[in-house]
């Protein structure tokens, strides 16, 4: 299992390493075909996140369980009181409401976690040694 934190993430740097992030587990575990899905849903958070205007320090931690792709997002502040307001089901209208498949949001709003299944394959290499058994030239 791999497991990602990354830690005090603000305005400015937040963006760049959970990208980098979602990139490095989709090519570790083979899950090119969600990626899209996941990055849409991240940046809808944390566009939510920036609109509201404050500057923020954020925790992020993931990682892969069985089928499911786990996401947290964890602050020493309120930050995810949008959740509750927002004038619409989140199913309905949202779109990272859409993409995500399970949602658990901390009764003292502080912590996010979104999950995703997927399945995960994890990348195998193998050495392929090319040998000549026979040439043209020999078989003459």
């Amino acid at each position: 299992m791999i497991y990602f934190e990354l830690n005090e993430l603000n305005q400015e740097n937040i963006y760049r390493k959970t990208l980098s992030m979602i990139e490095y587990l989709c090519d570790k575990y083979a899950l090119s075909d969600q990626r899209g899905i996941i990055e849409m849903a991240n940046q809808s958070i944390i566009d939510h996140l920036l609109g509201q205007g404050s500057d923020f320090s954020l925790d992020v931690n993931a990682h892969v369980e069985g089928n499911l792709l786990v996401f947290t997002y964890s602050s020493q502040d309120p930050l995810f009181h949008f959740v509750e307001d927002m004038d619409t089901e989140i199913k309905e209208d949202n779109i990272w409401g859409l993409l995500i498949d399970d949602l658990v949001l901390d009764t003292d709003y502080q912590s996010l976690t979104i999950n995703f299944y997927v399945k995960p394959h994890q990348s195998v290499k193998r050495l392929v040694q090319q040998t000549v058994l026979q040439s043209k030239e020999s078989s003459l």
